[in-house]
This record gives structure tokens, sequence and C-alpha cells, in this order.
């Protein structure tokens, strides 16, 4: 049976569909379906406007060139978008490369059947808690960080949930592993890009769509592939090592002009040159996972 759809009927669908996508990644609190959401809403735009520019104006123009056109103006009004809200988070006096303080031995976890699966990854991968590490601005607390170790301490995992309105909450899973030689491994999902630079001894590896699961045996493989053999972390001296760990990505970011001290405040600001890396890195992240 042939279905034939009108402008407004295909438009609908997806409308449709984006929504029930954007409600499914409140939900399940997917980073992928997050990302098909993205693609859907900048298409189903372009298609609403095409079709309204084929009504308003000169019917004689071919749908492509008036999808095209809209697909144009909406890239270019979201990069516009992207680069004022850069501009106004690089005038916040908040720390780029945050210092952690020790809050609680107690873990504390969001009550969601998505995060109950990563618990059992966790406990399935012989991963045990450790601590329970806070940032803070103007003495308020503004992301709590569990940290989890494996059971032979040569692999250190830590956990950012970080939420978006008041339904949406995602999270985002670092691990660590400090090599003998100095080297550092790190293999992260974060998916809000900070854009900084990742320079030795630092040896990052993102995978922004990998669960945790799948992050820890990517982790695992790049240090049994590495002839340099992993050095056990103290659980005791964890708030130092993140610290310290910190600090280099400071020093390395502001010797790469990421960053710059700026007179009157308190921590770095972002430079022209880290705004325009990370406008570029957000744009790639958002729209094609990179």
């Amino acid at each position: 049976m042939h279905i034939k759809l009108s402008h407004q009927d295909i438009t609908l669908i997806f409308l449709v569909i984006t929504i029930a996508l954007s409600r499914l990644s409140s939900i399940i609190a997917s980073k992928f379906v997050n990302f098909v959401w993205k693609w859907l809403l900048c298409l189903s735009t372009c298609t609403f406007l095409t079709f309204a520019l084929s009504i308003f104006t000169d019917h004689s123009r071919p749908l492509f060139v008036l999808f095209a056109s809209s697909f144009l103006g909406y890239c270019l009004i979201e990069s516009i978008h992207i680069w004022l809200v850069i501009g106004r988070y690089s005038k916040f006096d908040a720390p780029l490369f945050a210092k952690y303080t020790h809050e609680e031995d107690k873990l504390v976890w969001p009550a969601r059947k998505t995060f109950g699966k990563i618990r059992r990854a966790l406990a399935k991968s012989e991963f045990k808690f450790a601590t329970t590490l806070l940032v803070r601005v103007k003495a308020m607390s503004v992301m709590s960080s569990p940290i989890f170790y494996s059971k032979e301490g040569d692999i250190r995992l830590q956990l950012i949930f970080s939420h978006i309105g008041t339904r949406r909450t995602l999270v985002n899973c670092i691990l660590i592993s400090h090599m003998r030689s100095g080297a550092i491994f790190v293999t992260h999902n974060l998916q809000a890009p900070i854009a900084a630079f990742y320079v030795p001894p630092f040896e990052a590896c993102q995978r922004q769509f990998s669960a945790v699961k799948n992050l820890i045996n990517i982790h695992v493989k790049r240090i049994k592939k590495s002839p340099k053999k992993a050095l056990c972390l103290c659980g005791e001296n964890c708030l130092q090592t993140i610290n310290d760990e910190q600090s280099k990505l400071e020093e390395a970011n502001i010797a790469h002009g990421y960053c710059e001290l700026v007179d009157g405040r308190a921590n770095t600001t972002i430079s022209f040159f880290g705004r325009y890396r990370l406008w570029v890195k957000t744009l790639l992240s958002g729209y094609f996972g990179l």
C-alpha cells in the first residue's frame, strides 16, 4: 500500500520523534540518545522552516535549496549561541581545574535503574568505594564525586554526576592509572568538553558514548598493552593525588595558551585561543561525538 505524506505530516513525524527522544533521554540518561536527539532537533527545525519557506516564498525554489539554507542558518545561530555561552562562562570566577576537598566516606547514589546498573558493573569488576570528594566555589558545593579503586589498587575510577535542569542527570566516568615511568593513563567519557590539553605525562583516551563497563575494559586493555608497569595508588592519598593531577593539568594548559592568569582573580580564565578551541570542541562533540 502506497502512503503519501504531506509536508505537514513529515514535519509532525520529526517533531514527535524529537519530543519522544528528549523524554527517553531524560529517563535512561543515555548520551547516545541525547546525541541522536540533538540531530533530530536540528533536522525537525530545518524541515519545519523548509516547508514554511516554501509556503510563504516563491514555490518554484527546490525544497533541497530551502532545506540547505535552513540548515546553514540553524548552524550559524547554534554556533553564535555556543560562542556567547562560552564567553559568559569564561567570565565566571570558577576554577577550570577544580581543587577537591574531602566530603565524607558515605556513598551518595542517584535513585535510578540506569545508575543501579553502574553499581552492579562496578561490583562485578571488583571496584571498591573509597571516598566522596567535593568541589566548592565560594563556600557553595557545586559537584560531588565518588571515588572507587580496583581490587589491585592500580586503577582509580571517578564518577561525576551532572544534573541538567530538574529531571536529567548524566553520569561521566574517568579512569586513571599511574605508571612507574611517570606516565598517567586517562580513559574517560566526559561529554561536556573542556577542550583542555592532555600533554605528557598524561596519555588520554576519550570514548564519549562508552558505558562505564566498557570504559573499564578499554582502560584495562590499555594498561596490558603498555610495557610500563602500573603503580598502585594508596587510598589515603587519594585527595592529594587528584589535586596534584589538577595542578599539573592547569600548569600545562597555561603553558599551551589555553588559559591564563588574570590580575584580581583567584583562578585562571580561558584565553581567546582557549575559547576558540572550546567552541570547536563543543560543536564536534555535540554533533559528531569527537
